[in-house]
């Protein structure tokens, strides 16, 4: 096998998109977020030139795998780390090595090779892992010298699945869930007609986010800054998604409205029957009907109809989630800690330190809230 690094962006686009957007046609565990269109948008908006590195896998003149990253200066405590990070944000979920299933040695091979770039590295950071791909297996099987692996979180995704169906699967929902939809299709009815319109990147989503900038500053995410337009660059990063016409994935927003008027949004991703929900929010003023759980139900329902069979709700596990939900995907962020420099080296003592005190501070902490009880006793 091969090893090639390609710096900046520009010079990827010219040599990889055609092989890219053929491996990620067969990819293990692909998503939405490993695709070529979604990294050529993603570092035109986020991605400083400079600081763009693609680790590319060939055997021969064949691809076998590309890790994208970006070169970053971060801390850990007072120390200065010189990192690789997979170019990733709260909306992107499966990063990793982009290969053929069961390709571990590719995998292995892209992500070994983060330790020795041109410049040095002392942490590489894959931060969504799924358990149980290609990526997983080899990072949980550990990597050669220098590197030192570390499970740095764990967390949960919830989704529900629907390959019997939309009304098979709402039948087995709790009587609760069914309950709350229905009042909450009552509550809206009763404030006028209720109506859900969608747009299509590639086609008419540009409209529909010229909707949305209006209904994100009524949503709770919006008054506290953490709306879809919280900052330019996201705005640029939609506007520039909204243009896109994708092969394989399919972005759309839809819209709840009553009396004409948008009342709550759902931002989503789907493709090979699977749908990733990005973004969701509501007018605080019809936050008594809760609209989202009526416009939920015109989704999935349409969705399910033309073949979707699961959805994905994204990280962190809520009581809403928790009633939809007939499963959880398991996530990890990975830490490849670079023992070959004295920064690494450091690094990987402190953590060490870390985690040796740790469980004595939990028990210090614990017996110091139980002491005032204990005394009362």
């Amino acid at each position: 096998m091969n090893v090639e690094v390609i710096r900046g962006w520009e010079m990827a686009r010219q040599l990889l998109q055609e092989d890219w957007e053929a491996l990620y046609r067969q990819a293990d565990m692909r998503s939405p977020f490993t695709s070529f269109q979604w990294f050529d948008i993603w570092f035109q908006v986020f991605g400083d030139p400079e600081t763009v590195r693609i680790i590319v896998v060939r055997d021969e003149n064949r691809l076998r795998a590309i890790l994208p990253g970006r070169m970053e200066k971060r801390r850990y405590g007072g120390l200065p780390l010189t990192c690789f990070v997979f170019p990733a944000d709260a909306n992107t979920a499966r990063c990793g090595v982009v290969c053929l299933p069961g390709d571990a040695d590719a995998a292995k091979a892209a992500i070994t090779a983060t330790m020795t770039l041109d410049e040095p590295v002392d942490l590489t950071i894959l931060p969504d892992i799924e358990m149980h791909s290609v990526n997983w297996q080899v990072l949980s099987t550990g990597l050669p010298p220098p590197c030192i692996v570390r499970v740095e979180n764990q967390y949960q995704t919830p989704f529900f699945s629907v390959k019997d169906g939309w009304e098979v699967y709402l039948r087995s929902r709790s009587v609760n869930l069914r309950k709350s939809i229905r009042q909450s299709i009552k509550r809206c009815e009763g404030r006028g007609q209720v109506t859900s319109e969608v747009f299509v990147a590639g086609l008419n989503l540009q409209e529909g986010l010229d909707r949305l900038r209006t209904l994100d500053e009524r949503t709770w995410q919006g008054k506290n800054g953490t709306g879809v337009f919280r900052s330019r660059d996201w705005g640029r990063f939609y506007e520039k998604l909204s243009r896109t016409s994708l092969p394989l994935v399919r972005y759309e927003l839809e819209f709840l409205q009553i009396d004409g008027v948008d009342v709550a949004f759902s931002l989503s991703a789907s493709m090979d029957e699977e749908v990733f929900l990005l973004r969701t929010g509501y007018d605080k003023n019809y936050e008594n009907c809760h609209p989202g759980a009526t416009l939920h139900e015109r989704i999935f329902k349409r969705l399910a109809e033309e073949g979707m069979t699961t959805f994905d709700f994204g990280e962190g596990v809520t009581a809403y989630k928790k009633r939809w939900e007939t499963g959880r995907h398991e996530h990890a962020s990975y830490w490849v800690i670079n023992r070959g420099t004295l920064k690494g080296i450091l690094l990987w003592l402190e953590l060490l330190l870390h985690d040796r005190i740790r469980p004595w501070r939990e028990r210090w902490r614990s017996a110091k809230a139980a002491g005032p009880r204990g005394a009362e006793g």
